[in-house]
């Protein structure tokens, strides 16, 4: 059954969503990176945690949008 325009663009919201988290993420960790490299380790820790953090994140919103798809949440017009 397809979506409905609500659901869908819920859908494509979180999924928007979830990628920019990705992202975010990404940068974070290879800013850690170089930070690390500086000798800043503590610092590189802290930034390291935050961006598996977004990570893990994104996953879960993610999965938010996969069960939007699949029908598990609605998002109904008020």
């Amino acid at each position: 059954m397809p979506l409905t325009k609500p659901n869908r663009e819920y859908f494509e919201d979180l999924k928007g969503h979830s990628a920019c988290l990705d992202w975010a993420a990404h940068d974070l960790i290879e800013i850690a990176k170089r930070i690390e490299d500086a000798g800043l380790f503590d610092e590189s820790k802290a930034l390291a945690e935050i961006g598996n953090d977004l990570r893990a994140w994104s996953k879960i919103v993610s999965t938010f949008s996969d069960e939007v798809r699949e029908g598990l949440i609605v998002r109904r017009e008020p």
